[in-house]
């Protein structure tokens, strides 16, 4: 298989989260990874954009007023979904799980998003450059079904 790569743009509103749901499953749909971690990936991006939506929303960027950019990169080894975003998201990939818990136990459930993400995927990268845009990569690889 050769590299496949596709973008969408949407506005930062959670009307589009079914377009998003749609275009990666649609690209990634001719991947070797097995029927069950398609469906996985799928969840774990709209997660991901989700997060991204509702945090414009609460930053005044939402609801048409900013956008989010999701690359999805397909070769026959892995699919690599980047979702780019203008906003000002807390870095949390270097927590570990022990304080991710301990913050979710303390009432701010708005991250729990990454335990679900982290459980789905192989690699996650976050970048956020102040005033720049946020980039959260993330990777599966392919490999047999595990189920």
């Amino acid at each position: 298989m050769s590299t496949l790569v596709r973008d969408l743009t949407v506005s930062n509103d959670t009307a589009n989260l079914q377009q998003v749901r749609a275009f990666v499953g649609d690209a990634i749909r001719e991947s070797a990874l097995p029927d069950r971690q398609r469906v996985l990936l799928v969840l774990a991006v709209d997660e991901a954009v989700t997060s991204t939506i509702r945090h414009a929303v609460r930053t005044g960027r939402g609801a048409g007023n900013g956008l989010c950019h999701v690359t999805v990169d397909v070769d026959a080894t892995r699919v690599r979904v980047v979702i780019d975003d203008s906003g000002a998201d807390p870095d949390l990939t270097g927590l570990n799980d022990a304080d991710l818990r301990a913050h979710i136990a303390s009432g701010r459930r708005e991250e729990i998003g990454i335990l679900l993400i982290r459980s789905i995927v192989d690699e996650i990268n976050y970048s956020y450059r102040k005033g720049f845009q946020n980039q959260l990569e993330i990777v599966k690889f392919v490999m047999p079904d595990r189920a």
